[in-house]
């Protein structure tokens, strides 16, 4: 889900909590934040945020509030403030191994076993 928010040139606040549920995680949803200036605040009174947060364009000011998720922004030439009781907890990396590396790994067991020297040998006793 994207939720574009045309600021234009005003401030915006994440003022409370932002929860998800029916199986949605923060990576599945996008606040895009579209405007060319302003600040984005967030002194929510310790609550939690979920989701991706873009705000590119914007001053950022964060306080008292948790975001469970990712977020970019910060103006050029502006601050990205992080004050106390801020926590970012960005969502755990899934693995996923690819394909070409699984092939990878057959053909090298193909070629150690076809090497001599690398199989091994029986014993004659």
């Amino acid at each position: 889900m994207v939720f574009n928010i045309n600021n234009g040139t005003s401030n915006k606040a994440l003022g409370g909590p932002i929860s998800l549920s029916g199986g949605i995680t923060s990576d599945h949803v996008l606040f895009n934040f579209t405007g060319t200036s302003g600040d984005l605040g967030a002194s929510a009174g310790g609550a939690t945020v979920n989701g991706v947060f873009l705000a590119p364009n914007m001053k950022v000011n964060l306080d008292n509030v948790t975001i469970n998720g990712r977020l970019f922004g910060g103006r050029t030439n502006q601050d990205f403030q992080i004050v106390s009781g801020f926590q970012l907890n960005r969502p755990a990396a899934v693995v996923v191994p690819e394909p070409a590396g699984r092939l990878l790994l057959a053909i090298g067991g193909l070629v150690a076993m076809s090497v001599p020297g690398l199989r091994a040998r029986k014993r004659v006793s």
